[in-house]
């Protein structure tokens, strides 16, 4: 047991944030305290949330808060740099007045990482560095001068905070073996994955009660009539996904009742493509949801369309459709960190055409059962499952004499 340890949480997005990148570090910090650390947060103002607030969520009353008090908004290489002073001026008013077993880093934004770097050398403090996505490694295509100028600064402090941090964590083995291979030099063993997944907190439990274990599809004129949900950004990642959507779309028509309910902002080229094809019919575009009513609504659904942003990227939507435990279709490459999770599922299909999302159908309409997990199995892709096997390296790291 880590209880009564002290640990500083650093990072930009938290409660009451209700956007995705607060909901690793706001449930990481709530699954400490619950363990009996002695948890304290210190985050951006509120007021850099804009709308994206949600005073409904849960926090546990134990945690302390600290808003770095910044309003300029996070847009540039030269704003990063103004919010690292403030969130530097912070630490060490902190520090000046707390200790700390352990400094935690939440990232991106990763303009605060080189911060343990200074923690480390100045207060003798151990430091986590917890990467959500890459940081500079994904972005190294800039032409001009100014921009390969900042990347190579960016790298510069990447590399430096990598190599005194004590343990970093990465939410994909693609990210990890990425960073492995490209600082060869640091200690990998300091390397660790520890994935994202659903939220089982009280507030999530109506997804579990989602019947669809033995779905019995609805017949209209004798034919199959199913429903297939698309959370959030879709046309964004890849336009040609739209084109074989629609394209399949045009063909199963023929055949089945088929209808495409698209939760999420307007993506113009989107929805007017549909109107091209004449095809409105067979889709419907929800719009903008709160995370959790959208998911709510997902539930409802037969099926579950998703694509992804990047090869690395395995982000916590993809937990979510595995809590629904419904067929999933995945506009994705076979050598994608989300086809790797989704290929040891049932009832699971990688979309590269038409032609595989015609198939996917078919196949789908012949069966009865349509889990992709069992029931028994579900809780490994939970985050607290996560959060378990990160607790366990935090002993470690906090219990270990080194520094």
């Amino acid at each position: 047991m880590i209880k009564n340890k002290k640990i500083l949480l650093v990072a930009f997005y938290f409660y009451p944030c209700s956007l995705i990148g607060a909901k690793r570090s706001s449930y990481l910090a709530n699954f400490l305290s619950n363990k009996g650390m002695d948890v304290t947060i210190l985050k951006a103002d509120d007021v850099n949330y804009y709308n994206d607030i949600d005073y409904d969520l849960s926090l546990d009353s134990n945690i302390k808060i600290i808003n770095v008090n910044n309003i300029i908004k996070l847009k540039s290489f030269k704003q990063s740099i103004i919010w690292y002073f403030s969130f530097k001026k912070e630490i060490k008013k902190i520090l000046k007045n707390n200790d700390f077993d352990l400094i935690y880093f939440s990232g991106g934004p990763f303009f605060y990482f080189p911060l343990g770097y200074y923690v480390k050398k100045k207060y003798h403090k151990k430091y986590l560095l917890d990467f959500r996505d890459l940081w500079t490694l994904e972005f190294n295509t800039y032409q001009n001068w100014k921009g390969k100028l900042i990347n190579k600064i960016s790298r510069y402090f990447e590399k430096k905070s990598l190599v005194k941090a004590d343990m970093v964590n990465f939410v994909t083995e693609s990210e990890s073996n990425f960073y492995k291979k490209f600082y060869s030099q640091i200690d990998e063993s300091k390397f660790f994955v520890i994935r994202n997944g659903y939220d089982d907190t009280n507030k999530y439990q109506i997804m579990k009660k989602s019947k669809n274990l033995l779905i019995k599809n609805e017949k209209t004129s004798e034919r199959q009539k199913f429903k297939l949900g698309i959370f959030g950004i879709f046309a964004y990642y890849n336009f040609e996904h739209v084109k074989i959507l629609i394209k399949a779309i045009r063909d199963l028509k023929q055949i089945f009742d088929i209808k495409i309910f698209k939760f999420g902002e307007e993506e113009v080229q989107f929805s007017q493509s549909v109107v091209d094809a004449g095809l409105l019919e067979n889709f419907e575009f929800i719009g903008y949801k709160e995370y959790q009513k959208g998911l709510e609504s997902l539930s409802n659904m037969d099926f579950l369309i998703l694509n992804n942003r990047s090869e690395f990227a395995l982000g916590t939507k993809i937990f979510d459709y595995i809590l629904l435990n419904k067929p999933i279709l995945a506009f994705t490459t076979s050598k994608s960190e989300i086809w790797s999770l989704l290929l040891k599922l049932k009832n699971t299909f990688l979309i590269q055409t038409s032609k595989d999302f015609i198939l996917a159908i078919n196949v789908l309409s012949k069966r009865k059962d349509l889990s992709i997990v069992n029931k028994q199995n579900l809780k490994e892709y939970s985050r607290k499952f996560q959060m378990e096997k990160l607790y366990k390296n935090l002993k470690d790291l906090i219990y270990a004499t080194n520094c």
